[in-house]
């Protein structure tokens, strides 16, 4: 899930770095690859300094997984293709949460980033790979379709994609979370995916309540979870 827990935050942050946020009739207009940069550079100059080890620990695990993992590599050649700068060494950037965010991190479109939570990645750092594995999905769909992030059905679009193509829902995933019986295996894959994207939709700062997030996920899901994109010229082996 991810931008939109951040959402609540992002706003805050860019305040503190002098960066002025986005007006919502702004939100899907795509800057310049430069000037994104520029932004990224200083809304991470301004994030608040954490735990120098959950630092060190996050920078380490994104770095195995961005060198490593075949599908974290795939998707990392995927947003090149679409001409974002994938490999600028901010692109994933480990940083200190604000305390009470609950989140692993997320994909900031305004300042074409993905940024992880370090106090959670030192204490997950099993779930870092598909955690970027989702946000990079986010941000190829914001890279194709110049979302706007504040349309409910779009955002539900991409967290279907993402809980979808990332691991988030696989078998031995779903497994571990209790979600699995011999009495409900059938369709468990679709159920996970659907319940995960509703409750990413349901914390999106525009969505007033639970129903009106599943109402988007249904809006979106015929054409968003047959969307296999960019995983679809090489099937379902990378995740």
């Amino acid at each position: 899930m991810i931008f939109t827990t951040l959402a609540r935050l992002h706003r805050s942050w860019m305040s503190a770095v002098g960066v002025p946020p986005p007006q919502d009739d702004d939100v899907s207009t795509a800057p310049s690859s430069s000037a994104a940069a520029v932004a990224r550079r200083e809304f991470i100059l301004g994030l608040q300094p954490g735990d120098p080890e959950h630092e060190n620990k996050c920078r380490s695990f994104v770095d195995k997984a961005l060198s490593s993992c075949p599908k974290v590599k795939f998707m990392r050649e995927a947003l090149k293709a679409l001409g974002v700068r994938s490999s600028d060494a901010d692109f994933v950037t480990c940083a200190h949460c604000p305390d009470g965010a609950a989140t692993a991190g997320g994909y900031l479109p305004e300042f074409k980033l993905v940024l992880l939570c370090q106090q959670w990645v030192a204490q997950q750092p099993s779930e870092v790979e598909n955690t970027l594995t989702h946000e990079m999905i986010h941000a190829y769909d914001d890279a194709r379709a110049h979302m706007n992030w504040m349309d409910l059905t779009q955002h539900a679009c991409t967290e279907i994609r993402a809980a979808s193509l990332s691991g988030d829902c696989n078998f031995r995933r779903e497994l571990d979370r209790g979600n699995l019986h011999p009495a409900n295996l059938g369709g468990a894959g679709a159920r996970c995916v659907r319940r995960r994207a509703e409750l990413s939709v349901a914390m999106h700062p525009e969505c007033p309540d639970a129903d009106v997030a599943a109402k988007a996920v249904a809006r979106a899901w015929e054409t968003c979870y047959a969307d296999k994109a960019p995983f679809d010229a090489v099937g379902t082996h990378l995740y």
